[in-house]
């Protein structure tokens, strides 16, 4: 069954970005990311978010643990640092 990671349901209700998030295309104001944890396909444009394809998430799996790679991605073409949720460990 289709169903979103908690990180993601968060990301869509409270705007919170998670660290699962990877930065697969940008353009001018709207990027596409795929979430790690859940493989779910996300639209953020003009500051908004949407998820474009569900993925699949179990309970019972350890999310993936957060790379370097990953952070870095989503911090070069992510939110500003005015308008993001600061997640523990990132800045």
């Amino acid at each position: 069954m289709e169903s979103t990671c908690p990180s993601c349901e968060l990301l869509i209700t409270q705007q919170r970005l998670h660290p699962y998030l990877v930065n697969i295309s940008s353009l001018q104001d709207s990027q596409l990311y795929k979430c790690r944890c859940c493989n779910s396909y996300l639209h953020r444009y003009l500051n908004q978010w949407e998820i474009i394809s569900i993925g699949y998430y179990d309970e019972r799996q350890n999310p993936p643990v957060p790379s370097a790679d990953a952070g870095s991605d989503t911090a070069a073409s992510g939110p500003s640092a005015s308008d993001r949720t600061l997640v523990p460990g990132r800045q």
